[in-house]
């Protein structure tokens, strides 16, 4: 086997299953906290919108995972065994990597979702108007991953087709050092091994740039999120090449952020909660009237209201 298909079977080899001890749900319910707007959208077109991951709110989505990285590295020069050659390449291959941590023309795309049934800071943070209303929708977890899966390539019949990975985020940053830290050293076995040294780098960044798709900072451990996320490829016009559906445009104070609408099973919704600002009872009576006879597990008994005691 030449050496480049090597470092290509080492990469496929790493997957994100292999980290669902610290991806993995206990239990299977999610919760996506939306606006009223948002909201009837989601229920009349029954679709999801995915948001490309370096125009979100959080500054650091994309780059965080490297200066992780960089920070694994500066530790190491603490090692009486470290080798240096290959940490000084990995270092400069981050630190060119960080202004535009795009791969190729993949960009990865995403949807938060929170593992928090009643949050007060989701409630604040994505509700919207005068009234600071909205809902959250209670997801099976599994179901709207897989029905996500099927819809992206059922009209588009491809041999490789993207997937969507869903996996709760990791705060934490030992746990974070250890993941990165147990993909570079699978990486580095090989480093003595060949000659095209520069190609192994670049793949371990790559890859670390993916399974950092499911780290943040501390700061938003509040959250408590779950996400599903999706690389897609795009020519030089920004035209996906990997799905049908087409790039969208949705403005947020005063960004232009690309994004992209999936249908879903209908199957995967079980529950509305009703956020703790809003009359509950003509609420829910009108979630009963657009959700009829399209959404099964929607009923009197799953329809909610927060239980946080708050007027406005």
């Amino acid at each position: 086997m030449d050496e480049t298909r090597k470092i290509a079977k080492l990469f496929n080899s790493i997957k994100l299953s292999d980290f669902n001890d610290y991806f993995g749900l206990e239990n299977n319910d999610i919760y996506h906290y939306t606006s009223p707007d948002v909201f009837n959208i989601i229920i009349n077109d029954n679709t999801l919108r995915f948001s490309d991951r370096l125009f979100l709110n959080d500054k650091s989505e994309g780059s965080y995972v490297l200066d992780v990285c960089l920070e694994l590295i500066k530790d190491k020069h603490l090692e009486d065994s470290w080798d240096k050659k290959f940490y000084q390449q990995l270092e400069i291959e981050c630190k060119k990597k960080i202004p535009n941590p795009e791969i190729l023309n993949f960009r990865t795309y995403q949807i938060s979702f929170s593992m928090d049934e009643d949050n007060l800071a989701l409630w604040n943070y994505y509700t919207k108007g005068a009234d600071m209303g909205g809902f959250n929708l209670k997801f099976d977890a599994e179901k709207i991953l897989d029905s996500l899966n099927k819809k992206i390539n059922e009209k588009k019949k491809l041999s490789n087709p993207p997937v969507l990975h869903g996996g709760k985020v990791v705060y934490d940053k030992y746990m974070q050092f250890k993941i990165i830290e147990d993909i570079i050293l699978k990486f580095k076995s090989l480093y003595d091994e060949i000659t095209d040294k520069k190609y192994l780098i670049e793949l371990l960044v790559r890859k670390i740039l993916i399974v950092g798709t499911f780290f943040k900072q501390e700061c938003f451990k509040f959250e408590n999120e779950y996400r599903i996320v999706i690389d897609l490829y795009m020519d030089d016009d920004g035209k996906f090449m990997t799905i049908e559906n087409g790039k969208n445009v949705t403005t947020k104070k005063g960004y232009l952020i690309p994004s992209v609408d999936i249908e879903w099973n209908q199957e995967a919704l079980i529950g509305v909660t009703v956020s703790p600002t809003l009359e509950f009872d003509g609420i829910k009576r009108s979630i009963l009237n657009i959700t009829n006879g399209k959404y099964t597990n929607i009923n009197d008994e799953n329809i909610k209201s927060s239980k946080i005691p708050v007027r406005y």
